[in-house]
């Protein structure tokens, strides 16, 4: 009995040795830390309209959003908000055409952060809507990132009833249209974004705007830990999603599933149904659906069972929707990798820039702006 209780206490100091090392070495090469990343945002945050079942910014702000990966600062971009709690991507003085405009805007344009224009002083919509301009259209953008199709559908019902739209734009990347629908939630510190079906989070962390780079890396730096518990929890999380990607592969090689990806099936067929939804409100020729080319198009070493996947799904989506509705592909965009920030993955300005240039030559898009009364 004591040989055996020896033995456990031997065996439990050998463990504690090895843990407390391990944790030694890890902090000492600040790892995870150097894997993580940290979203900083004005600390109006960002909160749901919880009447209208949307996500809004602060009213009439100046907002500043900073992304840091691994430690270093990946970008840092200001963006001012109108009235009504969305980024302002154009200025349209309607007024001058004597046309009343008392927070009316005809055109509504939804997406998720790629339409929002995060990374970056500039969105790809400027381009769009400065067309819609000229034809005396005025136009908001409520895109929101992270958004999935519900909430692209509930911002498009906003604009409908609040702010009086008749014409709908929404712009989707293809791997959206598996996004979650989420809240969010907003404390004094933070606003965090939370899933609802996986529980799944995003942070943003609220700041001053004129912090200098120095102070935004302290504050970035205290928000992660080095060690052996985060690097086990990473590894956890990296385990289950290579478990449900093997798993998905092996279903599709003995046919269980369809081609598509099981376990997003669910979201995409309630994308289906709020798209469908948002076509029926403001009808299908004013209607425009626009696909956004992603960094995913321009990587070397990106998965074929992801491209495959991603693929499969959209078509299954495009395929399932009941009305006719004019499609501006823009996924030909000519861009390459370095368009994109490397680690978060949006663009960078000259990648938004490029994008909207492509929209502005789109003969979908101008045709559809072109028949516009």
């Amino acid at each position: 009995m004591k040989n055996n209780l020896i033995k456990l206490v031997v065996l439990f100091s050998s463990l504690c040795v090895t843990f407390f090392i391990a944790d030694f070495i890890l902090k000492s090469l600040y790892l995870p830390k150097k894997q993580s990343k940290v979203h900083l945002i004005s600390k109006e945050g960002i909160f749901s309209d919880n009447e209208n079942n949307i996500i809004k910014f602060g009213s009439s702000k100046e907002y500043r959003h900073i992304g840091i990966y691994g430690g270093g600062i990946e970008f840092d971009y200001k963006f001012n908000t109108d009235e009504n709690g969305f980024r302002k991507t154009i200025s349209c003085n309607i007024e001058d055409r004597n046309i009343k405009k008392d927070n009316t805007y005809d055109v509504v344009i939804t997406g998720d952060s790629l339409t929002q224009g995060t990374g970056s002083n500039f969105s790809w919509t400027e381009s769009l809507e400065q067309k819609l301009c000229n034809k005396g259209f005025n136009s908001i953008n409520t895109a929101i990132p992270g958004y999935s199709l519900e909430g692209m559908s509930n911002s498009l019902k906003y604009a409908k009833k609040e702010l009086n739209s008749k014409i709908a734009i929404l712009a989707i990347m293809p791997k959206g249209i598996s996004n979650e629908h989420y809240k969010v939630v907003k404390e004094p510190k933070r606003s965090y974004i939370i899933s609802n079906l996986s529980k799944k989070r995003f942070v943003f962390w609220h700041i001053d705007n004129y912090l200098s780079n120095d102070e935004i890396l302290s504050i970035a730096d205290k928000k992660v830990k080095s060690g052996l518990l985060p690097m086990l929890l990473k590894v956890q999380d990296s385990l289950k999603f290579k478990t449900m990607k093997v798993k998905s592969k092996v279903d599709r090689y003995f046919k269980k599933v369809d081609s598509r990806n099981y376990s997003t099936n669910l979201n995409i067929e309630n994308s289906i149904k709020h798209i469908y939804t948002s076509i029926k409100e403001y009808g299908k020729d004013n209607f425009l659906l626009i696909i956004l080319p992603t960094n995913d198009l321009y990587k070397t070493d990106v998965d074929e069972f992801y491209t495959s996947k991603i693929n499969n799904d959209l078509e299954y989506f495009l395929n399932s929707i009941q009305e006719e509705i004019l499609i501006a592909d823009l996924r030909k965009c000519q861009l390459s990798s370095s368009d994109f920030y490397e680690l978060d993955g949006h663009p960078k300005e000259n990648g938004y820039r490029k994008i909207s240039s492509c929209a502005s030559k789109s003969k979908i898009l101008n045709k559809f702006i072109e028949n516009l009364k």
